[in-house]
């Protein structure tokens, strides 16, 4: 798991919860969509702390 600043995780909690509340979601679909957003905000953090360096 990676190291989350405050900010992300507050992030990532909305953003389960948006998925929760609009698809419905099985757990099992909900574990890998939320995955899918985890990737995906990962790679733009590593983008944008590679072009600050």
């Amino acid at each position: 798991v990676f190291g989350l600043s405050g900010e992300t995780r507050r992030w990532l909690s909305s953003k389960q919860e948006t998925l929760l509340c609009e698809r419905g979601f099985t757990q099992k679909e909900y574990i890998i969509a939320a995955k899918q957003e985890l990737a995906k905000g990962q790679a733009v953090f590593n983008d944008l702390h590679q072009t600050e360096l």
